[in-house]
């Protein structure tokens, strides 16, 4: 991703009042962590493709990214979705959480709640109770395909950046991905993905306070396998220390 920066200068903004809910649906970050080698993962997935469908619903918006990890790959059986940046993020994840181990599945939600990703009931209250926090706003708006690359333009309203700064996030997401499983612990099934995260990238350092309204743009690559239809670009600010998300947005492809 090659960022045309618009933002002002590195100096950290000056104090701004909290950021207040959205007029319209308030936006939540749901990263599942989820393999094609693990048995249990399927109803996770399941159950966020559920969610994601009824997203707008109730006053949420539900913004999914399902994180393909490759630490079941060694059972013999690839993951075509996995990478080990997904195992990287869930294992900060762990960290943060204090967790003993990572383990599947794992439902992170706003960067900084945790549950079960395969219980609806977890699932919900988590992300209810994640729905009712505040959070600045992201606008994102793509442009049309120059060769392999969309223009997506990125505006940022009092986005309260935690104490540490924060990063701002770039990922594409692919929706209704169906894989005819051959081995491994889900061999021979027929399994149906949340919508997968095929790139995410940290675009810019954002240092702590409230920023006042900020644009900029950022080329990202599209790679022609993708289905554009089924597409999504999401983006995010998150805290470096406190991981926290504090503003999210996502619009599909035109």
């Amino acid at each position: 991703m090659i960022a045309t920066s618009i933002f002002g200068s590195g100096v950290a903004p000056s104090a701004r009042p909290a950021a207040q809910p959205p007029s319209g649906p308030n936006p939540v970050d749901v990263e599942l962590f989820t393999s094609e080698g693990c048995s249990s993962c399927p109803p996770a997935d399941k159950l966020l493709s559920q969610l994601s469908a009824k997203s707008g619903a109730n006053g949420v918006e539900l913004v999914a990214l399902g994180q393909h990890f490759d630490y079941w790959d060694y059972l013999g059986r690839r993951d075509p979705f996995s990478s080990p940046a997904a195992t990287q993020r869930q294992t900060a994840y762990g960290q943060h959480f204090r967790l003993n181990s990572i383990y599947t599945p794992q439902m992170v939600v706003d960067g900084d709640r945790e549950c079960l990703g395969s219980s609806p009931t977890a699932a919900r209250d988590t992300i209810s109770t994640a729905a009712k926090a505040p959070k600045g706003r992201v606008n994102v708006t793509v442009g049309a395909q120059s060769g392999r690359e969309r223009e997506v333009r990125v505006k940022l309203s009092d986005v309260d950046v935690p104490a540490g700064g924060g990063t701002l996030v770039i990922a594409v997401t692919e929706a209704d991905l169906v894989t005819e499983v051959k081995r491994g612990e889900n061999g021979g099934r027929r399994l149906a993905h949340a919508p997968v995260v095929r790139t995410l990238s940290e675009v810019r350092t954002l240092l702590a306070g409230a920023a006042p309204t900020e644009e900029a743009a950022y080329n990202v690559n599209i790679n022609p396998t993708w289905n554009p239809a089924n597409l999504r670009v999401i983006v995010f600010v998150q805290g470096g220390v406190a991981r926290k998300i504090v503003g999210v947005g996502a619009a599909t492809l035109p």
